[in-house]
């Protein structure tokens, strides 16, 4: 990261193991945490976090793809 740019991780202990390709998803964190801190040329903060969520079948139709109610891991990048 640049020289001002923190980056902060908000990963609980007790987060819930996933079944899920780690390339794919480290590329995407990757490009999104860089273009979050290319957006910072005066420096800032970084965070990237993950919990545990419920999707009720409303929830679950307003993703793309094939997601399904109940239980996921939502994984956030904020800058």
């Amino acid at each position: 990261l640049p020289v001002g740019v923190q980056m902060v991780s908000e990963i609980p202990a007790s987060l819930p193991a996933v079944g899920i390709e780690a390339g794919p998803l480290g590329m995407v964190l990757g490009h999104l945490i860089e273009n979050a801190a290319e957006a910072m040329p005066a420096g800032g903060r970084v965070t990237v976090a993950a919990g545990p969520v419920e999707l009720t079948a409303a929830d679950a139709r307003e993703y793309l793809g094939a997601a399904a109610p109940g239980p996921h891991v939502e994984v956030t990048v904020q800058d």
